[in-house]
Formats: structure tokens, C-alpha cells, sequence
């Protein structure tokens, strides 16, 4: 029953959908229909006209083409030839001129026909009367002229009544200039040429039909006579300009835009910019222009965008006149043609420096003039005001004067104009003006040397970490056995360069490491460096390596036995078979191998060159190992711990005898960081670093007083710290021997585990 009722069900909505189908389809189905209202009977006088209106509305629901054809020749119908969509109403004009002799009455039948072919036709009776003292015939009675013209009418004019008769004439449906007669006297039986124009107004455009209206003063009879006019929409005009162009950027920017009146008539016309541009105008948005009249008027950009790119601006101009559109689009690149580049080329020089470059380039489109001028205030530092024209891409490098001898860290800043132009940049730096043992401070990339007994070469390499071209001169008196073949060598910044070394190893000298000393001068300045090379005297026979590295050997085989255990723990746990006992091998040989490692420990520390990181030696901290008496008990001496924060109040040390605020500032420090608030500096030393450094302070009272304090002497105290490295250098044979208990317990527990494991018993199969 139920698959009964889904088949019944699904063929029922079937139909129902069918049903709907027809019945959507039947409302879209075309009508073709229209209705025709008209007048049935006309009046009208013996050689007179009279007009008509013929109204018809297309009833369908689809646009249809009507076409109006009489079957008189004394009938005209106007437009006789159009399109209506659905529901749409037209008015036309049926005029009806009858000529001399044309006395009885008549039927004009009239067809309106459509483009689908239905037809309907429909008749108006004539009805003619003996009009006494009026008569009108056309001669002339449509035209078609241009704007802002003239047309010119004629019709005839009969009195053919029996006495003398005046005539007036008005004009209605009209918008502008009639040109009519004032009136006019014909005696009986007698007719007369009327001429007339009229001017519509400028505005006025398309088919228009105004009707002459004729009374006569005795009889006050009144004739209407339709005239058809035709003004053909000629309101031409045009603009011109230049399709693309370039704008400046924050610069104003014209661009001639020509606008010509090519009609007969004086009109008005806006301009506008169609979409948001809002730095784009014109500099006359309304403009009259007499006939055939040209005029420029300026397109002006003015951007003040981020960065360059393309734009295309349309362009809408109206007639007043007419309602002409006239759409023009201009693509403008805008361009940074006063762009430049304005920057102090360094940030770091040497105290022996008297001079720093500031660097101007022009990165724009012309020829520019720059104003250069300094806008830090500082006895030491001067830049006379300076104008510089650059051309495209051109730059220049403007010395600025340093006087002075300070280290340290001071921030300066230059400022800088394109003369006439909003264009402006400013150049600031942190200026580090660095001492002359850091200027040309070199440094030995090596650190250590593997050398054999005998004649052999070795390469130091040294590296110039300075900010100048240095001369480096390169001793070391510690050892005869090892010369240096090119003492001196010149070296460009960053510049890096092998020095050739020369050992003879004589077979006095043990072998092991040594530490050689090499000092550097740096002859044009007499700065002092030196670097400590670990030499390595290294020659064993096999036996002897065998024998020296027998640790090594050791722990290498029983690494390797382990690895090859741990693979055969895997095979037996993926296979799930036993573990147990491969654990308790690889735990044996660990054990054996930190016994190893405890009876070798002496020789692994000195051939890895391990050493104690934090002991402390007593005279690091005292003040007489750096210093003299007279340093150590003057209040310029600062000793604080290391990682600590130290602060000096500065109005301790400088007095200005007018009362006067001072700016404080410091010479530069290598390790120490100087930060001053107000009156107080807050020393910063490095990370984990102690030793000692020198610093001076200078006050300025903002008046152009400066004064520089005598040599601060500031000392970090070195501070015990724990050091895994020192802890196992200590207490290796502790910690080993802690391992060792803790690995032997755990083969303990584990061969007890094993132990208890019941064993599986494996029965033969009887055959």
C-alpha cells in the first residue's frame, strides 16, 4: 500500500507541474491591440483648413510600430509613422486643407495599421459650411531650421462675405519670438498673402506644433490653422586636450583644455570632473561662448599623494543649450620631480677626524636648488648655509666641520630646502666618534696552530676591524723557535690578510700547547694590541698515538659495541622477544666507559684545554693593580660588582656660576653603557664582563659654555659566579661514581625482573 501511494503521489505532482507550465505559458502569450480615439465630425470653411487630433494607445503587452495612412488627398497626418510600447499613448495631427470649388460635405476614412498586420480603419465626416467674411488657405505652412533661427510661414487670407472685415492674429503652443501681423482689413470678395515667422528659444528642440489663430472683428468668427515646426537638435560643440600628460607631485600643474561653439547660437557650459579627484579643478567650471567661438581654459592638477602611480581622470562638459554631453579622459603620471635623497654618510667616526659628509642626490625630473643648512647648535660642529643646484641624478658630499678631541656618542642634525618648492628632508645621526685605539684596532682571526718539530710554514691570519687604512707592525717574544716573516703589513678596512709565519721546532721543545703572545702596533698612531695564539707541538709515532689517545680508542670501541646493542634491542622489540638482558649489557658498558672516563679525565682536560672559568684572582678587584695611590683615593674612582647598575650624580663634579640647567653628555666607553636622565648618569656594564675603563663627562649651560671633566676611572669588580664547567672540574670523580651506583642499581632490578620470568616451554610435536 505505501509504494501504492508514492506512485500515485509522484504521477499527481507530474501533472500538477504540467499544469502550472501551461498556464505560465499562457500568461506570456503576445497581445496585439489598440484603441484610436478621435473627433467623428469636423467643421469647416469653404477653402479653409481645420486640424484634428488622432489618439492612440497600444493595449498589447509587446512594442509594436504603427503606421497612419488616410485616403484623401486633402488630409495630412503628422507623424504618420512610429512606436508605442505596452500601455504607451501618442497624440498626432490629422490636418484637413480643402481648396477652391470644394463644396459639399465628405467621408475621410483613415487606417491604422501595425508591423504584426492588424489593420482597423475609422472615418470622419467633413461637414462644410459657407464661412462669410473668413477663408484660409496654407501656402506655407511647416519648416525646419537650427536653434536660435527664424521660419518664416505663409498662408492666404480670404474675406468672402459682402462687407468690409478686420482680422487679428495670435499664436498659441508656442515658446520664443512671434513675428505676427498686427491685423489687417480686406474689403469683400477679396484675399491677401499673410507672411509671418517665428523664433523659438534656444532650448527649444524637436518637432513642435503651434497653431495661428485668425478672428474677424465684425462677425467674431475664428479659424485655427496648425503649423509644423521642426528644430533639429544642432548644439554641437567640442574640447581638446592633450591625452596624457605628467603632474608633479605637491606641485600645481596646468594643462590648456580648448573648447569650441561650432553652432550659430551663443550657449553656456559647465565642466566638471566626473569621479572623486579631489586635487583636480578647473580654473573655470562655467564658460559662454558666442557662435563659433573658441576659448582655453586650464586643467589643474595639484596631488599630494603618498607615491607615484598613473591616473586616468574623465572629463564631462554640458551644454546649457541643447543638454549636450561631451566626455573626454586625460591619463596623468604622477611623478615626485623633486625627489631627493638627504643623509649623513656616516655614523661613526675617529676622534681624529675633522670633517663628516653629508650627501645630497637629486632623484627627481630637473635641474634643483637645494638650501643646506646645519640645525644642531654645537661649538665643535659647523656647516656654513649653503645653496647647491644639482641636475638629474646628480649628487654631491658636503663637508661638515668637526672641531674637537672628545669621544663619544652626539646626535646632530642637518636640514635641507628645494628653494621655492614644499619640499624639505631632514638628516639626523647618532654620531659614535670613536677613539683612535678603536679606529685602527686590528685582529687575529686565529686562534690556534697545529705545528710539528722541524722546519714547517704557518699562516696567521689578521683582520683590520678599525674604520682607517692601518700599518701594523707584529711581534711576539716568547718563543725563539718561531719567527714572523713580513713584520709589517698595511691593511685597508675590513681588509683581511695571512701573515706567513716561520717555526723551527727544535727536539728540546715537548710536545703540547703553547701559548705565544703577539703584539701589534699601529705605527702612524703607536696603538697597542695584542693577542694570545695557542701553538699545538704535535708529532706521535702510531705507537705512541695509540698509547697517548689510548682513551679515546677505548671509549670509541665501546661506543661502537653499545651501538650495535641498541640495534639489537630494536630487532627484539619489534619481533617482541626479550630485552631484558640486551639492557643490561648496554647499562655494563656505560659503566665502563665512565670508569674510563674518570682514569682519563686529566688527559682529556689538558689536551681540550679545559680551565677553570671562574676563579677569581685576588688582584682583579684590587685598585692598585690598574691605578696609583693618588687614583685609588680620589673621588673620580667608581668600583661597583659586575651585572650591576652604578649611577653617579653629575652636579657633584660641575657648578655653573649662573645658576644656569646643564645638558650633560659623555665621552664613549667599550664595555660600559652611559645612559644620563637630568642630572644623573647611569652606568650600564656589559653582560658577565668586568676590568676597568675611563670615561669624561661634558656639561654645556645652552649658551655656548662647555666644559669637559677630568678622567672619570670606573671599575667592575669580578664576582664568583656557579659554572656547570668549574662544578664538573671540580667533582668529576663524585659525579661519576654517582652515575655509576645509579646504573648498577638498575642492572640490579632489571636481572631480578628477568630472573622472575616465567620461561615457556616448547613441546614437540608427535608424529
Amino acid at each position: 500500500m505505501k509504494r501504492l501511494f508514492l506512485t500515485v503521489l509522484s504521477i499527481f505532482l507530474i501533472l500538477i507541474s504540467f499544469a502550472n507550465s501551461e498556464i505560465i505559458v499562457s500568461e506570456y502569450q503576445p497581445i496585439l491591440d489598440f484603441q484610436v480615439s478621435y473627433t467623428k465630425i469636423i467643421d469647416i470653411c469653404e477653402t479653409g483648413f481645420a486640424s484634428t487630433k488622432l489618439i492612440i494607445k497600444n493595449t498589447g503587452n509587446i512594442e509594436t510600430q504603427f503606421k497612419v495612412v488616410s485616403d484623401s488627398k486633402y488630409s495630412s497626418i503628422y507623424p504618420n509613422t512610429f512606436f508605442l510600447k505596452p500601455q504607451e499613448t501618442k497624440q498626432i495631427i490629422h490636418i484637413i486643407n480643402l481648396p477652391s470649388g470644394v463644396s459639399h460635405n465628405f467621408d475621410i476614412v483613415f487606417s491604422v495599421i501595425t508591423s504584426n498586420n492588424l489593420k482597423k480603419e475609422f472615418t470622419q465626416g467633413i461637414n462644410i459650411e459657407k464661412c462669410p467674411n473668413l477663408a484660409v488657405r496654407a501656402v506655407n505652412t511647416s519648416a525646419s531650421i537650427t536653434p536660435c533661427t527664424k521660419a518664416d510661414f505663409i498662408i492666404k487670407l480670404f474675406n468672402p462675405g459682402q462687407y468690409y472685415e478686420k482680422y487679428y492674429f495670435s499664436l498659441k503652443d508656442f515658446k520664443g519670438k512671434a513675428n505676427l501681423p498686427l491685423n489687417i482689413y480686406l474689403k469683400q470678395n477679396s484675399s491677401e498673402l499673410v507672411r509671418f515667422s517665428l523664433e523659438p528659444d534656444c532650448d527649444v528642440y524637436g518637432q513642435t506644433n503651434p497653431v495661428m489663430v485668425i478672428e474677424t472683428g465684425t462677425s467674431k468668427l475664428q479659424a485655427e490653422i496648425p503649423l509644423s515646426l521642426n528644430i533639429e537638435r544642432d548644439y554641437n560643440f567640442s574640447i581638446s586636450l592633450q591625452e596624457q600628460t605628467e603632474a608633479c607631485n605637491k606641485i600645481e600643474t596646468r594643462i590648456p583644455v580648448t573648447i569650441t561653439n561650432h553652432v550659430n547660437l551663443t550657449n553656456k557650459y559647465s565642466l566638471q570632473i566626473k569621479n572623486d579627484f579631489s586635487w583636480v579643478d578647473f580654473d573655470q567650471n562655467d564658460i559662454i561662448l558666442e557662435p563659433y567661438e573658441e576659448k582655453i581654459i586650464n586643467l589643474i592638477f595639484n596631488p599630494e599623494l603618498k607615491q607615484e602611480s598613473s591616473y586616468l581622470i574623465p572629463i564631462i562638459a554640458e551644454s546649457e543649450y541643447g543638454d549636450l554631453t561631451v566626455e573626454k579622459q586625460i591619463n596623468v603620471n604622477v611623478i615626485n620631480c623633486y625627489d631627493y635623497d638627504f643623509y649623513f654618510e656616516n655614523n661613526k667616526i675617529c676622534v681624529d677626524d675633522n670633517e663628516l659628509n653629508l650627501v645630497l642626490q637629486n632623484k627627481g625630473k630637473f635641474n634643483t636648488e637645494f638650501i643646506v643648512d646645519l640645525t644642531t647648535s654645537a661649538d665643535f660642529i659647523s656647516l656654513t648655509k649653503q645653496n647647491i643646484t644639482l641636475s638629474p641624478e646628480q649628487s654631491m658630499e658636503i663637508p661638515v666641520k668637526i672641531d674637537g678631541s672628545l669621544t663619544g656618542k652626539y646626535a646632530l642634525k642637518a636640514n635641507s630646502v628645494v628653494k621655492d618648492k614644499p619640499f624639505s628632508k631632514e638628516a639626523s645621526v647618532n654620531l659614535d666618534v670613536i677613539s683612535l685605539y678603536d679606529c685602527y684596532k686590528p685582529e687575529i682571526v686565529t686562534n690556534s696552530l697545529w705545528v710539528k718539530h722541524g722546519e714547517q710554514e704557518q699562516k696567521l691570519q689578521i683582520q683590520n676591524t678599525g674604520l682607517k687604512e692601518a700599518r701594523y707592525e707584529l711581534t711576539q717574544d716568547d718563543f725563539d723557535w718561531l719567527e714572523i716573516e713580513d713584520v709589517r703589513v698595511t691593511l685597508e678596512k675590513e681588509e683581511r690578510q695571512e701573515i706567513p709565519l716561520a717555526a723551527n721546532i727544535g727536539n728540546q721543545t715537548k710536545q703540547g700547547i703553547y701559548p705565544i703572545l703577539f703584539k701589534i702596533q699601529e705605527r702612524d698612531n703607536e696603538q697597542q694590541y695584542e693577542k694570545k695564539i695557542y701553538f699545538i707541538v704535535f708529532d706521535y709515532t702510531f705507537k705512541e698515538f695509540v698509547w697517548k689517545f689510548k682513551c679515546f680508542i677505548s671509549l670509541g670501541f665501546i661506543s661502537f659495541i653499545i651501538l650495535i646493542l641498541i640495534i639489537v634491542l630494536l630487532f627484539k622489540l619489534r619481533y617482541d622477544k626479550n630485552i631484558i638482558s640486551c639492557l643490561i649489557w648496554i647499562l655494563i658498558l656505560i659503566i665502563i666507559a665512565l670508569i674510563i672516563v674518570n682514569t682519563c679525565f686529566p688527559f682529556f682536560r689538558d689536551f681540550f684545554n679545559l680551565f677553570y672559568k671562574n676563579n677569581i684572582d685576588i688582584t682583579e678587584n684590587e685598585c692598585l693593580t690598574y691605578f696609583d695611590e693618588s687614583v685609588c683615593s680620589s673621588r673620580l674612582y667608581h668600583s661597583w660588582k659586575e651585572d650591576h647598575i652604578y649611577t653617579i650624580n653629575l652636579n657633584d663634579y660641575f657648578e655653573d656660576p649662573d645658576g644656569d640647567l646643564l645638558n650633560f653628555s659623555a665621552s664613549g666607553t667599550g664595555n660600559i653603557t652611559i645612559s644620563i636622565i637630568a642630572q644623573t648618569a647611569k652606568l650600564f656594564p656589559a653582560k658577565e664582563w668586568y676590568g676597568i675603563e675611563t670615561v669624561s663627562f661634558i656639561a654645556d649651560d645652552r649658551k655656548g659654555g662647555i666644559t669637559v671633566s677630568p678622567l672619570f676611572y670606573l671599575h667592575v669588580l669580578n664576582v664568583k659566579e656557579f659554572s656547570l664547567n668549574d662544578f664538573i672540574l671540580d667533582y668529576y670523580t663524585q659525579i661519576i661514581i654517582v652515575l655509576c651506583i645509579i646504573l648498577a642499581l638498575a642492572i640490579f632490578l632489571l636481572n631480578k625482573t628477568y630472573k622472575k620470568k616465567p620461561k615457556k616451554n616448547k613441546k614437540k610435536k608427535k608424529k
